[in-house]
């Protein structure tokens, strides 16, 4: 399912540090890149994957990501 958001769009936010592991969270990536992905854990890492279905997943360590907050609406005027 694609996020649809745009550009000028305000996102709603709510800042937490648990894991749904579904819907779509804000992720800073190595402490420097934030993006909004789908979030898919593991054992051994972890699945970033795009709303963009025309950009592939990225998967990276647990410990290359921290969990900023999960996506909980988009305002649009």
């Amino acid at each position: 399912k694609e996020a649809y958001i745009i550009d000028g769009d305000i996102v709603i936010i709510e800042q937490t540090e648990v894991d749904e592991n579904s819907g779509n969270v804000f992720l800073k990536i190595n402490g420097r890149e934030v993006t909004l992905k789908r979030l898919r854990l593991y054992k051994d890492g972890a699945k970033l994957v795009p709303a963009n279905r025309s950009t592939e997943p990225i998967v990276l360590s647990n410990a290359d990501i921290e969990l900023l907050g999960i996506l909980r609406g988009v305002i649009r005027d």
